[in-house]
């Protein structure tokens, strides 16, 4: 087996198109075997433009691309009017596609396949690792799995199961149910795949027996978790130290909530499955639980200045747009508590989030604002001696009764903290070596 390595992906930065976890992860994953000694061929649609700034990259990651439509249908809203009709079409057709489960990929791409087999062959590749969602970079992994054989080793990294994700999944349910079977198929006719969850591994054991698959299947899988990585040293944001330094003056403790989200306004509902409603209304409008807290929000998180413009709240806070990871996890420093939210009950049992990884990995507390049955987390939890604070997301009172409880013991909460030593099994590097350890034995 050659140290030639090929990463198949849709998102990868600078061209991640707001898709930031998936599109980290696989940077990560490049990077990590770069240091490795690999040679890593990245292999994405092309793009019009970059989505953010260019990370700092290893010599040894080349990034490949291939035609695409994507172009259009990521950027139409900067291009002339003519494109935004492109993108309309595309939309269309993209809906059209998902009711039939036709390949994503093969309806926006061109060549893809044929460029692919002969940058395998041009380069000694032995190995591919496919990043999904979407399935259409599976169905791609495959088609060269199929082709080359035995010659080359086919990883797939599952990041989400498609047919479960709120954004992924089919909207009937003749057409959810090809699309899990598909999703079954081509995991299994993997070499080997890689989960990001304890609770993920059960519920695709779940589809696998469903699906008549034998128990051999199942040893297949790895669990590899999101983790954190290890990032360079900078200064918070001024804005955050000056807020920071204000509530601990009056000694407020410090929440903060980064990544997406949304927040009903009277004239917009907002929605999805990070809604942060539910939170705010108790966080907010319960006047002795707000006077003892700062909140910091940044993020994409839709509505969020009007939202405090229409409720009269004793709660400090400080909204901010976002930032690359390593000004992030500096800001992060100077809070107790992170909040993670999720309203998916259907999903909650797979989550376990790259932000949950981050707070902890920046000596933060958690505060998991879930459905009752997010056993992903609870198995998290229990590793970590149960420090971290759930609500029901459901539940005005439980969401209340746990604000009261880590205002009412500061001391407690200080030991309900993560440290350093304890995420070190979480880092990302930590996790990647479980991966090495695979290819090591295949040889």
């Amino acid at each position: 087996m050659t140290k030639n390595l090929m990463i198949l992906a849709v998102n990868y930065p600078p061209y991640d198109g707001g898709r930031i976890g998936s599109s980290i992860r696989m940077y990560s994953l490049s990077q990590f075997f770069a240091n490795q000694g690999y040679n890593v061929y990245v292999v994405i649609p092309r793009r019009f433009s970059k989505d953010r700034e260019s990370p700092e990259s290893h010599k040894n990651v080349s990034m490949i691309f291939y035609g695409s439509l994507f172009h259009y249908y990521d950027h139409a809203k900067n291009l002339p009017f003519r494109h935004k009709l492109i993108k309309r079409i595309l939309s269309m057709a993209k809906r059209f596609a998902g009711v039939l489960f036709v390949n994503a990929v093969d309806l926006y791409s061109f060549r893809h396949t044929t460029l692919c087999e002969r940058l395998i062959r041009e380069k000694e590749i032995s190995t591919i690792i496919s990043s999904s969602p979407p399935l259409s970079v599976m169905s791609l992994a495959h088609k060269l799995k199929m082709h080359f054989g035995d010659k080359l080793l086919w990883i797939a990294d599952v990041r989400d199961l498609s047919h479960m994700h709120p954004t992924g999944k089919s909207k009937k349910g003749y057409y959810l149910s090809r699309q899990e079977k598909s999703e079954a198929d081509l995991i299994a006719a993997s070499d080997a795949y890689l989960l990001v969850s304890l609770g993920m591994k059960r519920a695709l054991e779940t589809v696998f027996i469903k699906h008549g698959y034998g128990t051999a299947i199942l040893n297949k899988g790895l669990i590899i978790e999101n983790g954190f990585m290890d990032v360079a040293l900078v200064k918070p944001q001024p804005e955050v130290l000056e807020f920071s330094l204000m509530a601990r003056k009056e000694k407020r403790i410090i929440l903060l909530y980064a990544g997406t989200g949304s927040l009903a306004t009277r004239n917009n509902p907002a929605g999805g499955n990070k809604a942060l409603d539910r939170f705010m209304s108790v966080l907010s409008e319960n006047l002795e639980i707000s006077k003892k807290y700062a909140l910091i929000l940044q993020g994409v998180i839709k509505n969020s200045t009007n939202y405090f413009s229409e409720v009269k709240t004793l709660l400090k806070y400080l909204i901010l747009t976002p930032v690359s990871n390593v000004q992030m996890r500096a800001n992060m420093s100077l809070a107790d508590i992170g909040i993670n939210i999720n309203t998916d009950v259907v999903y909650a049992p797979l989550i376990m989030g790259g932000k949950v990884y981050d707070y902890c990995a920046s000596e933060l507390a958690l505060l998991l604002v879930f459905p009752d049955n997010a056993y992903s987390l609870q198995d998290f939890s229990k590793i970590h001696e149960e420090k971290p604070y759930f609500a029901n997301v459901f539940d005005p009172e439980s969401i209340k009764k746990v604000l009261e409880k880590i205002a009412d013991d500061p001391d407690q909460l200080q030991k309900r903290k993560f440290s350093k030593v304890e995420m070190e099994i979480h880092s990302r590097e930590y996790q990647f070596k479980k991966i090495l350890g695979y290819l090591e034995n295949s040889n």
